[in-house]
């Protein structure tokens, strides 16, 4: 028999908050401990989500970035070339994933860095 259980935080924030709860009536530290880690883990689990390093975890993360990369394309075929500038402003991202969306455009091969390092570089579409 195959069990189908979504994980998902509250579920797992209501089944270790229950336990912890249940561990307290028979030791109160033991089950402050277990309610500490809980919301420590939800925490962890929460900031990750947000910053998408669980996007095997989330679907909507992907979709989102797949629209960024193809956005940031698209801009870049309409300029010719673009910088991390143009894309943070472009896509209303941060600094360092607009460098993520570049650096993975270039490394698919839709995009070729012009110049080194720094504010001088450039991309461009490959051809």
């Amino acid at each position: 028999m195959v069990m189908n259980i979504e994980l998902s935080k509250k579920n797992i924030g209501t089944g270790m908050g229950l336990f912890s709860l249940a561990v307290a009536f028979v030791d109160p530290l033991l089950g402050l401990f277990f309610l500490v880690l809980t919301v420590t883990f939800l925490l962890f689990w929460h900031r990750h989500e947000e910053r998408g390093a669980l996007g095997h975890f989330s679907e909507i993360h992907s979709a989102e970035k797949l629209e960024n990369l193809m956005r940031a394309l698209e801009l870049a075929r309409s300029k010719g070339e673009i910088s991390n500038n143009d894309v943070e402003k472009a896509l209303g991202v941060s600094d360092a994933t607009a460098e993520r969306y570049l650096n993975d455009l270039e490394r698919r091969g839709h995009l070729v860095q012009v110049g080194r390092a720094g504010r001088n570089v450039m991309y461009r579409v490959s051809e």
